[in-house]
Parts: C-alpha cells; sequence; structure tokens
C-alpha cells in the first residue's frame, strides 16, 4: 500500500477522491469506521493517514499532501469543533496543533521511503496538472483532458452534493486562513513553532508563497 500521508485538513480526502476517480480503484484510510465521508478498510490504490513517528517504516511508499500550517490548523480546529464535537480552546488548540505540524512534517520529510511530495496550494491552484503528476508516479498514464473530467466531478460543490450528510468536512476548499481566525501575536506564535518544517517543506518564512 502507498500511504496518503497529511496532517489533518490538508486535502488528503480530495486527493484520494481524485486519486480513486483517475485509476478506477478505491483507496483505503486507517481510521476505518472514523472516516467521516465513507467507511473504508486500510488498503487501497493509497491509504489515507495522518500518522507519523514509527521507528520502523510502515509504508515503502508515499504521497506526502503537504498544507501552510495556519489554514490546516484552522480547518482542523473547526472540524474538531463542529464535526467531532470536542471543547476546544482555540488559543491552547492552535500552540499543540502548530507543534504536531511540525512534527508531523518534519518526520515525512525525512521518511525512509520513496516518496511523492506535493503542496495542497499547488494542487488547489493546479489540479489537472498536479493530478497528471500523481496518477504517473503511482504507474497510470493519465492526460490533461482525462485529469480534467477527474477534477470537475470532484469540485467542493459537487463534493457536498455526493455526502450530502457529511457536506460540513468539505468546509471551504480555499488557500488562505479566514482572514481574522488569528491575531498578530498567535500568527507570530504559530509560526515560530512550525518554523523548521517550512523552512524543510521550502515554503518562506511569512506564508508569502500562499498569501
Amino acid at each position: 500500500n502507498v500511504a496518503l500521508a497529511s496532517f489533518p485538513r490538508s486535502g488528503n480526502t480530495w486527493l484520494r477522491l481524485l486519486v480513486e476517480e483517475a485509476t478506477s480503484i478505491k483507496g483505503g484510510s486507517v481510521y476505518g469506521e472514523s472516516d467521516l465521508v465513507e467507511l473504508r478498510p486500510a488498503k487501497g490504490i493509497v491509504v489515507k493517514t495522518h500518522e507519523f513517528g514509527w521507528e520502523k517504516p510502515q509504508y515503502s511508499s508515499a504521497i506526502h499532501l503537504i498544507r501552510e500550517p495556519l489554514a490546516a490548523i484552522e480547518s482542523w480546529f473547526y472540524f474538531r469543533r463542529d464535526l467531532e464535537g470536542t471543547r476546544e480552546v482555540w488559543d491552547s488548540f492552535i500552540i499543540s496543533a502548530a507543534q504536531r505540524w511540525n512534527d508531523h512534517t518534519l518526520y515525512w520529510l525525512s521518511a525512509p521511503c520513496d516518496k511523492l511530495f506535493l503542496k495542497y496550494e499547488e494542487l488547489h491552484a493546479a489540479p489537472t496538472l498536479e493530478l497528471v503528476r500523481v496518477a504517473r508516479w503511482l504507474g497510470y498514464e493519465l492526460n490533461e483532458e482525462q485529469a480534467g473530467v477527474c477534477v470537475e466531478k470532484n469540485k467542493i460543490t459537487e463534493l457536498r452534493k455526493r455526502y450530502a450528510p457529511h457536506s460540513k468536512f468539505f468546509r471551504r476548499g480555499e488557500i488562505m486562513p479566514s482572514p481574522d481566525s488569528f491575531t498578530a501575536k498567535q500568527r507570530s506564535e504559530v509560526l515560530e513553532i512550525v518554523k523548521p518544517g517550512l523552512e524543510k517543506a521550502g515554503y518562506t518564512e511569512d506564508l508569502s508563497f500562499v498569501h
């Protein structure tokens, strides 16, 4: 199995659905029944995971999908609160989540397996081209026209209709966090924590690549 590894709320489910559409092969999830979109076993063309930190490699190959931390952390907070019903405190949540983002990112960037690395921001900006790249890395020929059809079928508006009982799972589908989510002090604190991961992943420290 190929790991589809990401920090929570980084486009993992969207990319998995795109891959399934492109290859006609179901993907999996290590979360089984806790995968809110659809029940899946932990096997398939790619296997969704947010886990990290194993001493021994668990996968021989992986697609590592990364999203800039501010948007991912904000989305995860609302997912935890609104879909899982947890009582999260924003100020403490963003600090612990930032540490997890940094640890997760550094782990998968250095994981000893064959990897394809891609950024959510690039997938969002050019989904057709990125899907072609992913499919070919998996060993499937896919041209841009075919990839474009896959993308159209899996736009966020279409996914909300398809999975209507769980439409809130697909929250905003945008690159940037909400403009009023982080105070200047909170933003600075988070970016200081994630600085090692940002640098290794090729983001500028001020996230100018994204924002």
